[in-house]
């Protein structure tokens, strides 16, 4: 991370920029987010220099998961945006599919095959599943209820074993 700067030129022993008697110039604050030169601005103003290429999914993507065999990745979202799935092609860096879903957490996992994948549905206390084409586009969606509808759990990590005959979900609270 590194500071934006704040006032341009230095401060000379008068007060003003450079002692030149003039009043101090301040830099005017950049919006959140990506910008021209490539920087990306956070809320505070400070700035993040992402080192390599990099594609904008979302706005708060909270988990990520390599398909076995790296062609995809799957992501998750659950910030104040839309919840979702997106299922990125690694070669191209190309968005292969978006699935929104009602509410996600964190929580998301291949099967060993890589033919299916699994997300949290937070506090509505299911598990999504889709099945995954060759092609990276989700398909045949279910849901998979956790606990009762009268009890709370709130699925928060997602884990399959190595056969693919159990799925692991962990309840955050």
């Amino acid at each position: 991370t590194k500071r934006p700067e704040r006032m341009e030129g230095a401060i000379g022993p008068d007060g003003s920029p450079s002692g030149t008697g003039s009043q101090p110039t301040f830099a005017r604050p950049r919006m959140p987010g990506l910008q021209p030169d490539g920087l990306i601005t956070l809320h505070n103003q400070w700035s993040l220099n992402p080192a390599g290429s990099h594609l904008e999914l979302g706005d708060f993507p909270v988990d990520i998961a390599l398909a076995p065999g790296g062609e995809y990745a799957a992501v998750l979202h659950s910030g104040q945006g839309t919840h979702e799935v997106v299922m990125v092609h690694l070669k191209d860096k190309s968005i292969a599919a978006r699935v929104p879903v009602p509410q996600s957490f964190y929580g998301l996992c291949f099967s060993p095959d890589g033919t299916r994948v699994f997300a949290s549905g937070g506090e509505y206390d299911v598990v999504h599943r889709w099945n995954v084409g060759s092609d990276g586009l989700l398909s045949e969606h279910a849901t998979i209820r956790i606990v009762p509808i009268k009890e709370s759990f709130v699925v928060g990590g997602l884990s399959m074993s190595a056969d693919g005959s159990q799925l692991f979900a962990c309840g955050t609270w």
